[in-house]
């Protein structure tokens, strides 16, 4: 009776243990998903931000010709900021809006 008594509080804490280890693995988890989601994020700010601006070279040439276009790429241009910005905010990244290239800025 004294063995079962010992084995039944050791295997009381084993099970404590092996809750405690569970909650950490999925703690590690979670914290693995939210920095997995920021590179994501700093991937996505990395693409925009060019674009963004090609896209307010575009405005600029545009905007002689098509005064109705360039209300619209500015819209488009500020939705694009937007989400940048908000995207920097959550990662920390600096914004360059500068284009990508010599290429880039041709098109």
């Amino acid at each position: 009776m004294e063995h079962a008594k010992v084995f039944a509080n050791e295997l009381a804490e084993i099970r404590k243990m092996e809750k405690m280890i569970m909650n950490a693995r999925l703690a590690l988890e979670q914290i693995v998903l939210r920095l997995r989601t920021v590179s994501e994020l700093g991937d996505v700010i990395t693409t925009l931000a060019p674009a963004v601006g090609v896209l307010k070279s575009v405005r600029v040439g545009l905007s002689s010709f098509m005064p109705e276009a360039d209300h619209e790429l500015g819209e488009i241009g500020d939705l694009l900021s937007g989400i940048i910005m908000e995207a920097g905010q959550t990662t920390g990244l600096t914004i360059n809006f500068e284009t990508a290239n010599e290429d880039a800025q041709k098109s």
